[in-house]
């Protein structure tokens, strides 16, 4: 009766490394957007944890402004998922082009509704700085 081989190390990481180039991504890639995911976590972590603090000094002295406390807390994180999806999307060879037109394209239109509501915009802004 046959015995059967233990499998190795390399074996293992064999089939991990088939398991991915199947769904035909790369380790390295895959490296790449975990790092990419992590450290976006991380930047809004730091400074989640930077406006919490500041909020809690502003509060303890008669000032809270809880409301610009969440508006500045939402919109770092959004600047933050928006900058991690732009990375990973950058970080995928088969999206890059892809991704670039779609990017430049979304830029330009950006600027057309922003020149086009810049009296509405200037309102909103004044109205966070009185608040």
């Amino acid at each position: 009766m046959p015995q059967a081989l233990p499998i190795t190390a390399d074996e293992e990481r064999g089939w991990f490394l088939e398991f991915l180039h199947a769904l035909g991504m790369d380790l390295l890639i895959a490296l790449k957007i975990l790092a990419i995911l992590a450290a976006a976590w991380l930047v809004e972590r730091l400074i989640y944890l930077a406006l919490r603090r500041g909020y809690a000094k502003r509060k303890a002295r008669g000032r809270e402004e809880f409301t610009q406390y969440r508006f500045m807390r939402n919109a770092v994180r959004t600047v933050v998922v928006i900058c991690a999806f732009v990375a990973v999307v950058y970080t995928i060879p088969a999206l890059r082009s892809f991704a670039f037109t779609l990017f430049a394209g979304a830029g330009l239109l950006v600027a057309i509704i922003g020149f086009a509501a810049q009296k509405a915009f200037s309102n909103i802004i004044s109205g966070i700085f009185i608040v």
